[in-house]
């Protein structure tokens, strides 16, 4: 029997699947601002959490994404307002009008008529929506994906910087290495391998700190982001800026948040 509906972690219900559900319970993410809030509500933003590991999304939460602000997969932050379900174009709204159903490979041809950019699957990261130069770069003939890839190295180096200046323990990151966050003992910013162990994992997390590295996190664990919903992973990436720009030097000029 096809599921008629999926509940997401941050205990939405998505109903109308179309065929989609075995596709979002796979792809919903185990984690959500839900969880995150629970870990840091009423504590002080920049105090750190006693006993309190990091928080991970886990792997290709590409439904989360895709259905945005509805189901709240990344870390939201208070008082804003978050894009919903990204709308595609009529024949391409279904996973697997996009996505092969047993190898979830992506037939760049189907996106050629309306992108003509598209050759190759790598041509996919140069397709961008309109001409808004949301990362602040000066530049917007490169696709959306390069804004995305712009602002998650501008947090990554603010989460580093805040990690060390605030909190007093550097931080690196690693997304091929559970749980991911570690101290970083030379203070290089690379996770070196022997830096990346459990035993040297990341524990010093204030709640201002976690939400921004859940985010951080986020955005690797969905390759696709920048397909499924760009201007929900733009506004993420500029909000957890603009919350580590409170405590830290966060050079906000020129960014515009969709």
């Amino acid at each position: 029997m096809a599921m008629t509906t999926v509940t997401f972690p941050s205990g939405v219900e998505i109903g109308d699947l179309n065929g989609q559900g075995n596709c979002l319970q796979c792809h919903q993410g185990r984690a959500s601002t839900v969880q995150v809030n629970n870990a840091i509500e009423g504590q002080d933003p920049d105090a750190v959490l006693e006993d309190q590991g990091f928080i991970s999304v886990h792997y290709r939460p590409a439904a989360a994404t895709r259905w945005g602000g509805e189901v709240s997969g990344a870390y939201e932050y208070p008082n804003r307002e978050y894009v919903e379900f990204f709308e595609h174009t009529r024949d391409y709204q279904q996973c697997s009008q996009c996505h092969d159903a047993h190898s979830l490979q992506i037939d760049p041809q189907e996106c050629a008529p309306c992108h003509s950019n598209v050759v190759g699957v790598a041509d996919l990261r140069g397709i961008r929506d309109d001409d808004t130069d949301w990362s602040g770069r000066g530049e917007t003939t490169q696709g959306v994906a390069v804004e995305i890839d712009t602002l998650w190295s501008r947090l990554y180096d603010a989460v580093r910087l805040y990690a060390a200046e605030v909190v007093g323990t550097p931080i690196v990151y690693s997304a091929g290495a559970n749980p991911y966050f570690f101290i970083d003992t030379n203070g290089d910013g690379v996770a070196d391998p022997e830096e990346t162990v459990g035993s040297n994992s990341y524990a010093s997390w204030t709640p201002r700190l976690l939400r921004a590295a859940y985010n951080l996190h986020y955005m690797q664990m969905d390759p696709g982001g920048f397909a499924h919903n760009p201007r929900y992973m733009i506004q993420i990436l500029h909000d957890s800026l603009a919350d580590l720009a409170e405590q830290v030097d966060v050079d906000m000029t020129g960014l515009i948040r969709p």
